[in-house]
């Protein structure tokens, strides 16, 4: 397989986790919590090959790891450009097995959650479509109370974001989500750090977690992302991904580093990095 330009690391793993959901051998299993993700070294455009290991089957969970290897062109050998490890189970034997369950405060009143069509469209840069393709996939609704053009809380300030985001028409001919779509969707957005002004920065992900609450097929979904302490150039997000009724889809924690953003497109494969210097530049 091949990656497309720019690869982000939501769509590195989204990858790992749909190809685990599409062919795993255990059929049963229909949801995966993706434990932890470390991302060791920066992937590049070009081939790629993803590795399952089996480490547990168990009857309620089983435990994979999965590697991303792309080939070091220095050693002509393959490297592990990220690791992660999977908890494989079923959320509707969950629920039919009565499991332990108690009445706990939401993490947001569905009256705190704005409503899609009271919300206002994300007034694009034109340059993004060139720099960050991934997130024009995606149809991205702000609260009509957010005082910028990253969708910052109005009160809480610019360390916490919410959008509403759908396929657009364009992709997926107007899909639903699925389960195989959230850790594409907790890592899919414009970087926090950019709503206290940075440019021209790179934001990598060294390492984050998803746990998948509830299973289905979802048009909408509310994302709330919190950036805690932001400290010597490495800071985290909680990110919770809510559907229309309020209730909660998935919950994940990030770490991640701010660096220059030259060092996002240094040493990229076939002439990438002299193309991606250039958008970056005309970004700036």
């Amino acid at each position: 397989m091949t990656f497309l330009p720019s690869p982000i690391s939501c769509l590195i793993f989204y990858l790992a986790f749909f190809l685990v959901l599409r062919f795993s051998a255990l059929p049963a299993f229909l949801n995966t919590n993706i434990n932890a993700v470390e991302f060791l070294t920066r992937a590049t455009v070009g081939p790629c090959k993803i590795q399952i290991t089996v480490l547990k089957l168990g009857r309620q969970f089983s435990t994979l790891r999965v590697q991303l290897l792309q080939n070091d062109a220095r050693t002509n050998s393959p490297r592990v450009c990220c690791e992660c490890m999977l908890l494989q189970g079923n959320l509707s034997l969950e629920a039919a097995n009565n499991l332990t369950s108690l009445p706990t405060p939401p993490l947001l009143e569905p009256a705190q959650i704005p409503r899609p069509s009271s919300c206002v469209p994300w007034d694009v840069d034109p340059l993004w479509p060139r720099s960050r393709p991934a997130a024009f996939k995606m149809e991205t609704l702000f609260p009509p109370s957010s005082p910028d053009n990253h969708g910052s809380h109005r009160s809480l300030g610019p360390s916490v974001k919410e959008q509403w985001v759908r396929w657009t028409p364009a992709s997926c001919a107007r899909q639903k989500f699925t389960v195989s779509s959230l850790p594409f969707l907790v890592d899919a957005f414009r970087p926090v750090p950019e709503a206290f002004g940075l440019v021209g920065m790179w934001y990598p992900t060294v390492s984050y977690g998803l746990d998948v609450r509830r299973g289905g097929e979802w048009e909408w979904l509310f994302v709330r992302v919190s950036m805690y302490e932001v400290r010597h150039g490495r800071f985290g997000m909680d990110v919770v991904l809510f559907d229309e009724q309020g209730a909660v889809v998935a919950t994940s924690r990030h770490v991640a580093l701010i660096v220059d953003g030259a060092r996002n497109v240094k040493g990229r494969m076939g002439g990438e990095g002299e193309k991606n210097k250039e958008m970056t530049k005309e970004k700036l």
